[in-house]
């Protein structure tokens, strides 16, 4: 499937260049969107880009929340979209249940691993403690200038293309 190989490809460098910088160009991401665009068009036609685009708007209605509320970063958002323009319907979730799932476990091993997740899960702990017993809520800032703290999306989504397209053609 050319398709699955050029996402792939965009997918691999996409996590280098997110690893390196911390960002992935929108300039990056519109080529693989487009891409898929029109990779899906040679496949289905506009009936096919049809669904793509309705699935594009859910997947954003769905992740902008969460980019609201600074679960997420723009940049993740917009993988998320470019991989619907590659993989539709309950594929797409296969993935993203995958993904979330890496993503997940590289979580619980960085606070495991790291010195500064554990402080900051000690601090919710008694942060918790706090609220419960006074009620009073206090502002937490996370620094965003500190990398360490930062799950980097860009590599589960690969790995879960990976696995989800690795189980496909077996």
């Amino acid at each position: 499937m050319l398709r699955m190989k050029i996402l792939i490809c965009v997918l691999i460098i996409a996590a280098f260049v997110d690893i390196l910088c911390y960002r992935i160009p929108n300039l990056w991401i519109g080529f693989g969107m487009i891409a898929g665009m029109v990779l899906t068009v040679d496949d289905g036609g506009i009936h096919l880009l049809g669904q793509t685009l309705l699935q594009l708007v859910i997947i954003f209605v769905a992740f902008y929340p969460f980019y609201l509320i600074k679960g997420l970063g723009a940049g993740d958002v917009k993988l998320f979209l470019m991989l619907g323009c590659y993989v539709r319907g309950v594929s797409y979730l296969h993935c993203m249940f995958i993904a979330m799932l890496l993503a997940g476990i590289w979580a619980v091993i960085k606070m495991v691993w790291q010195r500064e997740s554990r402080e900051r899960l000690a601090y919710l702990g008694q942060y918790c403690k706090k609220v419960v017993l006074t009620g009073v809520f206090d502002v937490y800032e996370v620094d965003k200038g500190n990398p360490k703290g930062v799950i980097r999306l860009s590599v589960p989504v690969l790995c879960s293309v990976l696995l989800w397209y690795g189980g496909q053609c077996l």
